[in-house]
């Protein structure tokens, strides 16, 4: 294989860089930015559900919703430009309230593009969730319950566990990543502190959360996807917790329950469509727009000239190019083909 190549090399072919093939389909206007991008994430999905966000976002559902976006952007933008050749002779081409009827439009199109980001984020990278609670009140058996293994350290002790454990799981088709963390309680040592306090930063990052046999749960964690109250050890004497999901990693006792709750809160009634961003490039650049939409709203309000106004739906319009690549930009382009794998 090895002479197969220096000879091949040698007649003067090159072997193919990062992402070269996918980066043709796009110079050659195959493919558009996220259509190009969503090729990378299906290379490197790890999930069923990681697959068929890459596979919706290839069929390009949401370059669709950018094009809707900005065809009512650029009808702000062609008014303002025209508005602005006829300058001398003072014409308005449409109303106010025309204008701001088409700016709300947008605001709303803009709007369902950033609602469910979090969740399809999460069902395109996996989703963090931290088991946190008081010591020995059964995380850890929770954890090993969870992810099919035995990797935590179980023990009757308070304080085993010192340090954050994390394993994963693929739950129907999404991929889970859960971190053990320190029993929360006054630290027996340096290294059971150093161990709560990471667990604490932990829990703060989560997507979500269990808390343990919480009595009650904690009001200063706000996760993105939210808290999960689980009563563990269920098999032991004791009532039933109201508003509680009764697991038993020892019997396997509500553990199905318990994971069927967590893929409600990413993929239930209000899971994210195909015209969601799932890439934080994408939300960042489409509230770029919807930033940009507000202050030429303000700007059409204030009657300010013709010239600050259209500014503004250049700057939005700008903004959603980047996403598609719409024009070129040679240091963003550098930046996404270069974590493809050769050829790809």
């Amino acid at each position: 294989m090895a002479l197969a190549l220096d000879a091949i090399y040698s007649g003067g072919a090159l072997p193919a860089g990062p992402g070269e093939f996918t980066l043709r389909a796009f110079l050659n206007g195959r493919l558009d930015l996220t259509q190009a991008e969503a090729v990378g994430d299906m290379i490197a999905a790890t999930s069923e559900e990681a697959s068929k966000r890459a596979l919706k976002q290839l069929q390009g559902g949401v370059r669709r919703a950018v094009e809707d976006l900005a065809q009512l952007v650029e009808k702000l933008a062609v008014y303002s430009e025209l508005e602005l050749d006829f300058a001398e002779e003072v014409v308005e081409l449409i109303g106010l309230q025309e204008k701001l009827g088409i700016v709300e439009a947008a605001e709303v199109a803009a709007q369902r593009m950033l609602d469910g980001y979090r969740r399809a984020r999460c069902l395109r990278e996996g989703v963090k969730v931290a088991i946190t609670g008081a010591p020995n009140v059964g995380k850890s058996s929770l954890f090993n319950a969870l992810i099919g293994e035995s990797r935590a350290i179980v023990h009757v002790l308070p304080g085993t566990t010192r340090d954050v454990v994390s394993g994963t799981a693929i739950i129907d088709g999404i991929l889970f990543e859960f971190f053990d963390t320190a029993g929360v309680r006054e630290a027996g040592g340096e290294v059971e502190e150093e161990g709560i306090r990471r667990g604490a930063e932990v829990a703060q990052r989560a997507d979500a959360v269990i808390f343990v046999d919480a009595r009650d749960c904690p009001t200063d964690w706000s996760p993105t996807t939210g808290l999960i109250a689980v009563r563990n050890k269920s098999d032991l004497p004791g009532a039933a917790t109201t508003g509680r999901i009764e697991t038993s990693a020892a019997t396997g006792e509500g553990i199905e329950t318990l994971k069927q709750a967590l893929v409600r809160q990413v993929a239930g009634e209000n899971a994210p469509s195909d015209r969601t961003v799932s890439r934080e490039r994408h939300y960042l650049l489409v509230q770029r727009t919807v930033e940009a939409l507000r202050r030429g709203k303000e700007a059409l309000l204030r009657r300010e000239p013709t010239e600050v106004i259209a500014e503004e739906w250049r700057e939005a319009l700008n903004a959603l190019d980047e996403i598609t690549g719409k024009r070129r930009l040679e240091g963003l382009l550098d930046t996404i083909f270069g974590g493809f794998c050769i050829g790809k």
